[in-house]
């Protein structure tokens, strides 16, 4: 039998204490979220701002993404605790319930305290007003002449902007001369003088040092809600790097949902000073609209869009599927799996389909250009 005195009593309290608490304030924030109309849109405009400015400010400094480097110490922490656990078991018998106890109180106010971090930098932010709410796009069911229409203005963009960058050896976007992080960072601060919800101060986007890891997990970049940081995967093809780093940035302005935060890297890349993430939106816009029309035309109808593309982005693309397919396991069907549950889980219906409706705020955005006649 193991016998508490009465301060051991008092910390274990203390500690389910502070582990309900935290629970309970994460529920009321999601609930209230959820189910009180206007609170997920007051938060976000007032108090939600705050945290980019404080914790982001803290760790955009640091040369390496702060993210990464805490799930390296959590993995870490968990294996030195399973060792330190089977120790105790076999070592010190006596003792092991107590120690046991310890660990167990300490884990679950770490949990307790990353999900209401989560909460507050991210859950509530998933109920806040959508994007083409704030800022009047008309966003309706459009024809597929609109959505080849479509195709061809971005496919225009990319033909006036190939001959003005480099590409290397083979083909490929060269990026040698591009500070993404500096660059990406200057260009959401443009986009914020039009979209005043995206104004305000941004923290440094870092790569990921085990970019390739997240390759074969199929992300190209992360949010992190703990460090306010913007993660980017600086393995993938060239062109997807400007696109991901922006639309990573729209997660710290507090659009969480995929399809708002890849318009507006979309937007953000096509306003840029610099012709590489003009280059890098409109490629990456272009790919989300030959997805939706070729599930909603003939093949011979997608041929003749397609056939439209410049050489050059044309090999890009090939460069690209070749690069996903090299880095397909078993692993990468589980976290796609795993990224649906998630988006569900956080009022995201539609899960990882709600990719596609980026395709009608581009078409909401285009509304004024689809009007005019184009030749098909």
């Amino acid at each position: 039998m193991v016998f508490l005195v009465p301060g051991k009593k008092k910390q274990h309290s203390k500690a389910y204490t502070y582990f309900g608490i935290s629970l309970l304030f994460s529920a009321v924030l999601l609930f209230l979220s959820r189910n009180v109309n206007g609170f997920a849109q007051w938060y976000a405009t007032y108090i939600f701002p705050q945290m980019p400015n404080t914790l982001g400010r803290l760790f955009s400094p640091v040369p390496f993404s702060g993210f990464e480097m805490g799930l390296y110490l959590l993995l870490i922490s968990g294996f030195s605790a399973f060792v330190f656990v089977f120790y105790f078991i076999l070592k010190k018998p006596i003792n092991w319930q107590n120690r046991l106890s310890r660990l167990g109180r300490i884990s679950l106010c770490t949990v307790s305290s990353l999900f209401l971090l989560f909460t507050l930098t991210c859950a509530v932010n998933y109920s806040r007003d959508t994007f083409a709410e704030s800022y009047g796009l008309p966003v309706h069911n459009s024809t597929n002449e609109d959505l080849k229409k479509l195709c061809l203005i971005l496919i225009q963009d990319l033909k006036e902007l190939t001959p003005q960058l480099e590409f290397d050896e083979n083909g490929i976007l060269s990026l040698e001369k591009v500070n993404i992080g500096e660059d990406a960072r200057a260009s959401m601060e443009k986009i914020g003088q039009r979209y005043p919800t995206l104004s305000g101060y941004y923290p440094k986007p870092k790569p990921v040092l085990f970019s390739k890891g997240m390759s074969y997990l199929g992300i190209t970049g992360i949010y992190s809600p703990f460090t306010m940081e913007a993660n980017y995967n600086d393995n993938i093809s060239p062109y997807i790097i400007p696109y991901t780093t922006c639309h990573e940035l729209a997660h710290l302005k507090g659009y969480m949902k995929e399809d708002e935060a890849g318009f507006i890297a979309y937007e953000a890349s096509r306003n840029s000073d610099s012709k590489v993430f003009q280059y890098s939106g409109a490629l990456n816009a272009l790919v989300f609209s030959l997805n939706a029309l070729y599930a909603n035309v003939s093949i011979d109808e997608f041929k003749a869009i397609y056939s439209e593309i410049p050489s050059q982005a044309r090999m890009e693309l090939q460069q690209s599927r070749l690069y996903w397919k090299e880095h397909t396991a078993p692993i990468t069907s589980v976290a796609k799996a795993a990224n649906d549950k998630y988006l569900m889980a956080n009022a995201q219906a539609a899960g990882t389909k709600s990719y596609g409706i980026m395709v009608d705020l581009l078409l909401a955005a285009y509304a004024d250009e689809l009007e005019e006649d184009l030749l098909l």
